[in-house]
Formats: structure tokens, C-alpha cells, sequence
């Protein structure tokens, strides 16, 4: 069976490592699912088909795909409950109004795993190209997340510096898209 999964960069250094990964984290707490531990989607459909509405529940360092091994016992059928990316807000205030739709998908979940379980057979990060999510399979997942981490640092310590400067937010302008050229300027 091949599964995939959205991780954090020091997960992924955790199973290449060959450490056990192990929690028990019981979900249905707060999202009305039965998952208990980590979390898988079924390879199909692909992972690319998932992005919309996963981002801003899962870290998005690093995407594998991983297939199980003989010695994997029985990854448990789940559903995981996620915001209908068809359900499009006009901005937050449309949340105090009415709820958010939701969907439910399709999950996996095991409270352990590691190398001897799971045979990893990819591994990517998440890219925005175009005004679109994308895969970057194959990329150098660690130095993409260092850099993504290096942007964030830039963008807060530039909010920083306007609110110590106390420049009003109508000076302040973010430059582009979740790409190389993060930034704030004057306008």
C-alpha cells in the first residue's frame, strides 16, 4: 500500500535516521475524526489534488511518499475532516456569519512507524508557482525549509521594524508572492 504523508524537516531526519516514530495523539478531540497518531492519505489520488485544502492544518516542509512494508502492521481506515476548498470565504468575518464547509477524506493512521515499516519511495516540498501549490519532488527538502524559514525571519523582523518605527500599515508594502523575493518596502 502506498501512503503519503506531510511532515515536519526534523520527522523526516527522525525516520532517516532510523529512530521510531511514535504518538498517540487522539485527534477526535479536535476534529471529529477517529485518526489516532500520525496521519497518511492514500497515494491516490495524488497529493498535488490535496494541497488546498490541507494547507494551514499540516506542515508543509516536507511531502513523502512511503509504501509499507511486510513487517507494517495494518495502517487503521480513518476519515480526517478538512475545510471545502470549494467553499470559498469572502474574508474572516464571513467565519463569525456562518460556518465554514467542510469534507471529509479519506485517511490512514498509525501511532508508530519507522524504516523497518515504511519503505520511503519519495520525498518533495511544497512550492507556490504561478499563484498555484505545486510538488517539488527530488529538491533538497532541508535547504528548501531553511530557506523558507529564512524568509519568514525577514518578513516578521520587517513588521517588527515598521511597528517600532511606527510607520502606519498604508507604508509598508509586502512584495510578491511565496517566492525568492519576499520583502517589505515603502511605497
Amino acid at each position: 500500500m502506498k501512503l503519503i504523508r506531510f511532515m515536519s524537516t526534523q520527522e523526516m531526519r527522525k525516520y532517516l535516521n532510523g529512530e521510531v516514530l511514535e504518538s498517540n495523539t487522539d485527534w477526535s478531540r479536535e476534529a471529529k475524526t477517529k485518526s489516532i497518531g500520525f496521519c497518511f492519505f492514500p497515494a491516490d489520488p495524488p497529493p498535488e489534488t490535496r494541497l488546498h485544502y490541507i494547507s494551514c492544518v499540516v506542515c508543509f516542509d516536507v511531502v513523502a511518499e512511503f509504501e509499507t512494508l511486510e513487517s507494517c502492521p495494518e495502517p487503521l481506515p480513518s476519515v480526517g475532516r478538512y475545510h471545502d476548498p470549494d467553499d470559498m470565504l469572502e474574508n474572516l468575518t464571513d467565519l463569525y456569519k456562518r460556518p465554514a464547509k467542510t469534507i471529509d477524506v479519506p485517511e490512514y493512521c498509525m501511532t508508530s512507524y519507522s524504516r523497518e515499516t515504511l519503505k520511503l519511495l519519495r520525498m518533495g516540498t511544497i512550492k507556490f508557482e504561478n499563484r498555484d501549490w505545486k510538488i517539488a519532488w527530488g529538491c533538497d527538502v532541508f535547504a528548501e525549509a531553511r530557506r523558507r524559514s529564512e524568509r519568514n525571519m525577514c518578513i516578521l523582523l520587517g513588521a517588527v521594524a515598521a511597528r517600532l518605527l511606527q510607520l502606519p500599515g498604508d507604508d509598508i508594502g509586502y512584495l510578491g508572492w511565496p517566492d525568492d523575493n519576499w520583502g517589505w518596502m515603502r511605497k
